[in-house]
């Protein structure tokens, strides 16, 4: 399930920005007896945001509260952005985008409820947990099929990381040299006829032929190439 996400979308994107109360939560405050507030997150949740964020999508929370809960939650998923005390979270969002030199095409953002509607209306893509409010759900084009602070922000993140991860790679190589040569990858999951290892999974690129190097990509991260033929390197 990909939330009716288009690859070029997801693979635009730079920077995700959430909600907390009603999208990270599920939207319940829970008081205790001297008035502390006490919120929950899912663990679900914070794995998908880790992998996501693994992937090269800088994360961040928009919030209309203030809590240390959130920035303590926040501490531990690595997210550095955080902004509370902010209703106008359209404008708060717009504002980093422009600390960070990305566009609205650039960025994503999930909220839950009147306030989340500028922020969803202004960025490229606009996410809704399943139960958010219908203004917003429409405002956000894509819904999730879970709950807010119930799997919403991690269905939000295995779709773009599906999309991310799931494309394919076609690089022509032409060889100038006078001699044969390759490329050989580290650390990236592909066909064995691609690796680039002269005798062993392919015959080696020819001086002045091209060599079409064409694979799944099938995970994120980034990886390293160098070439295997004689002392080349």
């Amino acid at each position: 399930m990909t939330l009716g996400v288009k690859p070029e979308q997801a693979l635009r994107l730079r920077l995700m920005a959430f909600d907390v109360d009603g999208v990270m939560t599920d939207g319940r405050l829970y008081y205790g007896p001297d008035g502390e507030m006490l919120k929950t997150f899912s663990t679900l949740d914070g794995h998908g945001l880790k992998k996501l964020a693994a992937s090269g999508v800088t994360l961040a929370i928009i919030t209309g509260r203030n809590s240390a809960m959130v920035a303590r939650r926040a501490r531990d998923l690595g997210i550095e952005h955080v902004i509370q005390g902010r209703e106008d979270k359209g404008v708060a969002l717009s504002a980093l985008a422009q600390q960070l030199g990305l566009s609205a095409a650039e960025i994503g953002y999930m909220g839950d409820d009147e306030p989340d509607v500028p922020a969803l209306e202004w960025a490229g893509l606009g996410f809704a947990p399943a139960n958010a409010h219908a203004v917003a759900r429409s405002a956000a084009g894509h819904v999730t099929e879970a709950r807010g602070g119930e799997g919403a922000v991690r269905e939000v993140c295995d779709s773009l990381l599906r999309l991310r991860e799931g494309q394919s790679v076609r690089l022509s190589v032409a060889n100038a040299l006078d001699e044969d040569t390759s490329i050989h990858w580290h650390g990236i999951l592909l066909p064995f006829q691609m690796d680039g290892v002269p005798g062993i999974s392919f015959p080696g690129i020819r001086p002045r032929e091209t060599f079409v190097y064409e694979f799944p990509v099938i995970q994120s991260g980034t990886f390293w190439y160098h070439s295997h033929s004689g002392l080349q390197e």
